[in-house]
């Protein structure tokens, strides 16, 4: 499964970083709850922005192979597999929707 890591797009996950914003405009940076639970959307927002971008280039792989820059990314060169991509994605939003649930943010949080 290593090899499907670029699909990932690991290099997009600093935006996510976004969501730790509340710590310091709230003045909670030293609130070690409240960073936990931070840390946790974060990863969850990576999680699923990966699958977004799987589900991405699973729709558009036909259009991306005859793109100049977007014919080398993985699906649309033929390195990974569509199928394994779809299961991956779909592990990736029931990994961070169970990760929600555990951590028991509200059903809105999936909302933005």
């Amino acid at each position: 499964m290593l090899h499907l890591m670029p699909l990932l797009r690991p290099k997009q996950w600093v935006k996510n970083a976004f969501v730790a914003a509340p710590l310091f405009f709230g003045l909670e940076l030293f609130d070690m709850a409240s960073a936990a639970k931070i840390g946790v959307a974060v990863v969850i927002f990576c999680l699923l922005s990966s699958a977004a971008y799987i589900f991405n280039d699973l729709r558009d792989i036909e259009s991306d192979r005859q793109h100049p820059k977007k014919r080398f990314r993985l699906l649309a060169a033929g390195g990974a597999l569509q199928k394994e991509a779809a299961i991956l994605a779909m592990a990736l939003i029931a990994a961070g929707v169970t990760l929600g649930f555990l951590v028991k943010f509200p059903p809105g949080f999936y909302l933005y």
